[in-house]
């Protein structure tokens, strides 16, 4: 069981796992500033709303750093909500007044599945992602999920190949790319032409950036202009990265052999910043995975450095896997979480850690979380010299460094998920009891109130709910009042279908094909049954076959439910 351990923590939290960087706004990034806007003036029935942009020829530009921008201007409808629900960014504004205005990471395209629409949230906000088929470079477009029609998720709707345009499955309505309605099948065509022309018959578009380097897909969801902060690099996506990268050959993610594991925690994401920012909970909550209980010792932190509104930073040593660790942590406001550390083992030998997490906030009670593993070199290199450092970080035998260097990607998101697994219940119902008083909640800043900090190492806690006051206590209200009852069916809290397996290409389809073994195992096993009866060999064969159907059995399951009981952890 040790050696599948040490592995787990290899697999989510090793030396590898680390953002790729990009360069900063200004340095190698081009974006269509000067892109022609079409603009659509209100009809006399929508007297009421304001003019309404609703597409714009953009063209797409992708630098040498693989970063690939296409930007779409913020709309300026507001109509009432008795003609029309508000737009996601307009409700954003009204509903998170403070909380700051920055690229957003929406998704991994890594695990995004590329012939279909995909739903994505984002504080509240419902998304559709799709990769349009159509278009250069393989532009991904993000668009509010509801068809202005009636209301259908659009999410559930399907990509035409043929022009790449999203078409909504209730009736068939059908838009591009910048949110503006193509095709009406219910009406004849000069009606159609006028009910395409109005609108109420389109929504927004939002701009992106897709970095091809590390697969993720960045979005501007708000209503200022993303070009209005140009001059503040920690807010786009190459500021955020800002140091981070290990290898400047690296150009592609697949190519590279870059791997992400993204998961919808039920914990908000104020929570899940906490935990990661938290290096005390590691010897207990990830007992048998990375460390054990015997490793804790008091940690010595440094006071936070303070960012401002970009973050803040620490310092910290503690002791892991029996070894003593220096490092420092840095909150990049408001997602990223980075650890940049080194171990000292009994040799003397310095050996890194290194750890990259982005934390997204969905809804109330729900956070997703995106974690990446990089190879320290580039893709040529990385069979020789990236597995060989993990082996040798972690001491895993021959058998184990085999295992790990021929384990699929799905089996590392498995693994992932019994590691999350092992924190989930205690930090779901933490967050309950942090919330439990809404009308004490109301005025709420941060959401610290209620604990009691008397350790070092508990700085980092301290300063990121400093910093949730400052900058986010538009999440914090929110939060505290509609957070959703606790979940005590623990097989819809440990669902890691609906967490991960549902919403990851990678896995799904790996689910699909073991279900098809699965059935085949069974086929033989009855025919060999039967055929058994006169032919004796064939009884091997339904040992053989029972044991296949009974393996694919465990591991179907892990794909559907998860479990975490530390009293039965020892």
């Amino acid at each position: 069981m040790k050696p599948l351990l040490f592995f787990l923590s290899s697999c989510v939290f090793g030396p590898a796992f680390s953002f790729q960087l990009q360069p900063s706004v200004g340095v190698g990034v081009t974006r269509n500033h000067g892109a022609r806007r079409t603009i659509l003036k209100t009809t006399q029935n929508d007297a009421s709303l304001e003019d309404v942009l609703v597409s714009e020829t953009a063209s797409q530009s992708t630098t040498s750093n693989g970063i690939t921008a296409t930007l779409f201007p913020a709309t300026r409808a507001t109509p009432s909500s008795s003609q029309r629900p508000l737009s996601n960014r307009q409700q954003l504004d009204e509903q998170y007044p403070q909380f700051p205005r920055t690229w957003v990471p929406i998704a991994s395209t890594l695990e995004l599945d590329h012939s279909r629409p995909n739903r994505l949230e984002f504080l509240d906000q419902s998304y559709v992602a799709y990769r349009n088929p159509q278009s250069n470079n393989q532009q991904w477009v993000v668009m509010d999920n509801t068809c202005p029609h009636r209301l259908a998720p659009l999410s559930e709707g399907r990509v035409e190949p043929e022009t790449g345009r999203l078409q909504c499955s209730y009736h068939g309505w059908t838009f591009e790319a910048d949110g503006s309605c193509q095709r009406i099948p219910q009406v004849v065509p000069s009606v159609e032409q006028s009910a395409m022309a109005n609108p109420r018959s389109c929504f927004p578009s939002y701009s992106t950036m897709l970095d091809a380097r590390t697969g993720v897909l960045w979005v501007w969801p708000w209503q200022q202009d993303p070009l209005e902060f140009v001059g503040d690099e920690w807010r786009h996506p190459e500021g955020f990265m800002e140091g981070l990268i290990l290898d400047p050959s690296i150009q592609n993610a697949t190519e590279a052999g870059i791997m992400t594991y993204t998961r919808d925690q039920p914990y908000g994401w104020d929570t899940l910043v906490e935990n990661l920012i938290d290096p005390a909970h590691i010897p207990f909550a990830h007992h048998g995975m990375q460390g054990s209980r015997s490793d804790a010792i008091p940690i010595n932190m440094t006071s936070a450095t303070n960012l401002g509104e970009a973050g803040f930073a620490f310092e910290w040593q503690d002791r892991t896997m029996g070894m003593m660790r220096t490092g420092e942590g840095k909150f990049r406001a408001p997602f990223l979480v980075n650890y940049n550390a080194t171990f000292a083992s009994p040799t003397g030998e310095a050996k890194p850690f290194r750890l990259s997490a982005l934390c997204i906030p969905t809804r109330p009670g729900w956070s997703r979380v995106m974690v990446f593993s990089i190879p320290t070199t580039s893709a040529a290199a990385k069979d020789n010299t990236s597995t060989n450092n993990r082996i040798k970080t972690f001491k895993l035998g021959p058998i184990m460094a085999q295992l790990f260097k021929r384990l699929p990607t799905w089996g590392s998101h498995l693994l992932s998920n019994k590691f999350f697994d092992s924190d989930l219940a205690f930090l779901h119902y933490q967050e309950q009891l942090r919330f439990d008083d809404e009308s004490a909640n109301s005025n709420l800043q941060r959401g610290d109130a209620r604990y009691f900090m008397p350790a070092e190492c508990d700085r980092s806690i301290v300063a990121l709910h400093g910093w949730i006051g400052n900058y986010a206590s538009s999440y914090v209200k929110r939060q505290s009042t509609k957070l959703p009852p606790a979940i005590y069916d623990r097989s819809i809290l440990f669902d890691h279908f609906d967490q991960h397996t549902s919403k990851c290409k990678i896995c799904s389809t790996a689910l699909d094909k073991l279900q098809r073994r699965k059935r085949n195992s069974q086929i033989v096993l009855a025919a060999s049954i039967l055929l058994g009866l006169r032919f004796w060999p064939m009884r091997l064969l339904a040992v053989a076959s029972l044991g296949t159907w009974r393996f694919w059995s465990q591991i179907e399951g892990k794909f559907y439910k998860g479990e975490f009981k530390h009293h039965q952890n020892h």
